[in-house]
């Protein structure tokens, strides 16, 4: 039986307040990203997958994980909703054919045409920025169909401190990480007044210690970085969806 997709777009406003961040965040996204830590980031990922295997990225921002995984031979094609996001993964990968699909808007037939009958679908420190990560889980895993999933999610509670250390043990120069801290700051106030503003999870609402996202949808391999040993393969539900 054929899967649906779990469509439901957002709201006039919401659609607004995402499209201003993200137009503001790409602006910076290669300065804070384009760094030693994003190939380590690549490298997890290729350990996560079989080789050769082509991949769908979704919500692939301005290009970074595509273009080494495009370099080190994969066939990749992705997805970015985000205009101006897009607009800089095309000049970075024009090999690489990029849609306007954002997770909602993607279907097991689009998955299908994108990939053939085989491949993986990824989404690299995707999820936990949308308004409703489980949500977002159970339409990639449906959509997916009986391809492998895999998200990349940073270690729960990362803060900006984390994240610098992050880039400094992955080889990241003194100034890279002072100009990434800079940038942050600079976006600081855009990241409250218009970031992501994740739902309370179902049945989590105010329990301390609620599950990952990952916990609730089955099918999934995660791999979470940011953690004390730099990057580790979460023990996620991986059972067929």
């Amino acid at each position: 039986m054929t899967q649906r997709s779990n469509r439901r777009r957002p709201g006039r406003a919401t659609a607004w307040r995402q499209r201003a961040f993200w137009t503001i965040y790409a602006l910076a996204y290669d300065a804070l990203w384009d760094a030693p830590l994003t190939d380590e980031v690549v490298a997890a990922v290729e350990a996560s997958i079989e080789p050769g295997e082509p991949v769908l990225e979704v919500g692939a921002g301005t290009g970074l994980v595509a273009q080494r995984l495009a370099r080190h031979g994969r066939r990749v094609v992705a997805t970015e909703p985000a205009a101006a996001m897009r607009r800089r993964f095309q000049e970075r990968c024009p090999q690489v054919p990029v849609s306007a699909h954002a997770i909602e808007e993607l279907t097991p037939d689009l998955v299908d045409e994108a990939l053939g009958r085989g491949g993986v679908v990824l989404a690299v420190h995707v999820i936990h920025v949308t308004e409703d990560p489980v949500r977002a889980l159970e339409q990639l895993r449906c959509v997916a169909g009986p391809r492998p999933l895999v998200i990349v999610t940073p270690v729960r509670g990362a803060n900006l401190a984390q994240l610098a250390r992050a880039h400094a043990a992955a080889g990241r120069s003194r100034p890279g990480v002072a100009g990434f801290l800079l940038v942050h700051a600079l976006l600081a106030p855009a990241i409250a007044l218009l970031g992501p503003r994740p739902a309370p999870r179902r049945g989590t609402e105010g329990a301390e210690g609620s599950p990952p996202p990952s916990a609730i949808v089955r099918g999934v391999a995660e791999v979470v970085t940011l953690s004390s040993a730099s990057f580790r393969a979460s023990r996620a539900t991986t059972r067929d969806p």
